[in-house]
């Protein structure tokens, strides 16, 4: 790129980039235009130099000769009827001149709305770094209420326990009671035996397999209702340990 008399030219090299043209097409081209008397500016060493309007002049010159029924030569002549129409188009599609004051006010408008932007953005990783400072909050309390729980639902299976082993030794002792003081009632109702043999009722046998029935029927039940609490406060200890797991894991 060159400037000759403040107008810029270009060289061969850099014109086939902007009609996307090899070295030797464009030459091909700006000869058939040549021939029709249209005069492109050369330097010292008989280089052609094109202007903006020849780059506008030759891309037209390219589209018209892809046009169905068009050849090469057909093109160039109504190109070269067509110069002073795309000479005056690609003036009136320049942009005005920009002054210096048009730059610095453009350059201000644009250092606005990056410090704009800049101020968005610190603002959002503010919001970002409160929004995980209450994620972590939430979830050491979640944490916490968790582990309170399991520790109550420990002590209560503990306690549970305990209480159900105390009842059931106490049972087993008035049992015991119950059976010392009948066993001595009977004996002071057996009567003495004088002359013949006298039997004593049979019946103590009967009533200790009877009582002892009834004392292992107990002990289940409370087993049982032992194991009903346990499993409730387990299932709802779950519950908490898998809301807080899904609460985490967001």
């Amino acid at each position: 790129m060159k400037e000759l008399n403040q107008a810029i030219f270009y060289t061969t090299a850099q014109v086939k980039d902007k009609v996307e043209l090899s070295d030797q097409n464009v030459r091909k081209y700006v000869r058939l235009l040549e021939d029709r008397n249209y005069e492109v500016a050369k330097d010292e060493h008989n280089r052609r130099l094109f202007s903006q309007n020849d780059i506008a002049v030759l891309q037209e010159f390219i589209k018209t000769a892809k046009k169905p029924g068009y050849t090469l030569e057909t093109a160039a002549d109504e190109i070269i009827s067509q110069v002073s129409d795309i000479v005056n188009e690609k003036e009136n599609n320049m942009p005005a001149n920009v002054t210096n004051n048009d730059i610095n006010h453009m350059l201000g408008i644009v250092m606005e709305k990056l410090e704009t932007m800049q101020q968005e953005n610190r603002e959002l990783k503010n919001n970002v770094h409160r929004l995980v400072e209450r994620l972590d909050e939430y979830g050491t309390q979640a944490q916490t209420l968790s582990l309170n729980y399991n520790d109550e639902n420990s002590a209560y299976e503990s306690q549970g326990a305990a209480t159900a082993i105390e009842e059931h030794q106490n049972y087993e002792d008035v049992e015991v009671d119950e059976k010392f003081e009948k066993t001595e009632e009977e004996s002071s109702d057996t009567p003495v035996a004088v002359g013949n043999d006298t039997q004593a009722p049979a019946s103590d046998a009967s009533s200790n397999i009877d009582m002892n029935q009834y004392s292992n029927y107990e002990v289940q039940e409370e087993a049982a209702e032992d194991r009903s609490e346990v499993e409730q406060r387990e299932e709802k200890g779950g519950y908490l340990n898998k809301l807080f797991n899904m609460f985490k894991g967001k």
